[in-house]
């Protein structure tokens, strides 16, 4: 009974961990993604993000600047650093949706974890704070 219970418990804390998530603010709507980039030549090799698609569920055009508070082990990675601080204009009914091929297209994209075991530290909490929309 216990060994069901515990099986329960971890299939449901590994769906909500990589399970797609939704935030709304006056009209725009942020939904974050996970998406794991990996070799070619080896699946077991690669990095996982949260990659963000940023829509405007208006009529008329709108922007929106916000704070990417990233949070690792429970401890907050990026809220004391502005360069974490992104705009972005959307026109009416448009989307923006990030790419990792695309690293300039910087805010649309927060690193969760990586499956090489390089780097330990895992995203834990991914907020944003800040929010104006206008």
């Amino acid at each position: 009974m216990k060994k069901t219970i515990s099986l329960s418990l971890f299939a449901f804390f590994a769906f909500n961990l990589s399970a797609q998530t939704s935030h709304k603010f006056d009209g725009i709507e942020i939904t974050t993604k996970p998406q794991t980039v990996t070799d070619k030549e080896n699946r077991k090799f690669g990095y996982e993000y949260e990659v963000l698609e940023i829509k405007n569920t208006t009529s008329v055009q709108k922007s929106i600047l916000f704070h990417t508070d990233a949070y690792y082990a429970g401890v907050c990675a990026t809220c004391a650093n502005s360069e974490y601080t992104y705009s972005f204009v959307l026109k009416p009914n448009e989307t923006i949706v990030g790419s990792l091929k695309d690293p300039a297209n910087k805010g649309l994209y927060v690193f969760k974890k990586d499956h090489n075991g390089n780097l330990k530290d895992v995203l834990s909490d991914l907020k944003f704070s800040n929010v104006v929309v206008k």
